[in-house]
């Protein structure tokens, strides 16, 4: 009988031992802003996603493409956000990358001497 409780009672340290914790999410909003551009944009270990941002000439204005994306992301975890021109030899506007929602806000803007913005570090939750 002795060996039936400890059995019982190792079972259920086990089991409270195996708990899992629960990991916090939180969602996060990207916001892309440039002309004829790649888009690039990731979370953790996410290997990632692409779009492609265009543009628009009216006239003789050209107008710069924003492109909203959505991450659901854990504690701790990084973000990678990068945009670069398609075509550095036609270059219109700055390259303006924004990050908010559930996480202190992040921005980088390069200017045209630059192809390319990033945000690539782990992100501090509000």
């Amino acid at each position: 009988m002795k060996r039936v409780h400890l059995v019982l009672l190792a079972g259920v340290l086990l089991a409270v031992g195996c708990k899992k914790e629960e990991v916090k999410e939180y969602t996060v909003e990207l916001e892309a802003r440039c002309w004829d551009c790649i888009v690039q944009y990731a979370s953790g270990p996410d290997r990632g996603r692409r779009d492609t941002l265009l543009g628009s000439v009216e006239g003789t204005d050209t107008l710069l493409e924003t492109g909203h994306y959505q991450l659901v992301m854990k504690e701790n975890e990084s973000i990678f956000f990068r945009a670069c021109r398609i075509r550095p030899d036609t270059v219109f506007g700055d390259i303006a990358l924004q990050a908010g929602g559930g996480i202190q806000p992040l921005s980088a803007i390069v200017g045209q001497d630059q192809d390319c913005a990033t945000i690539n570090q782990v992100v501090q939750v509000k």
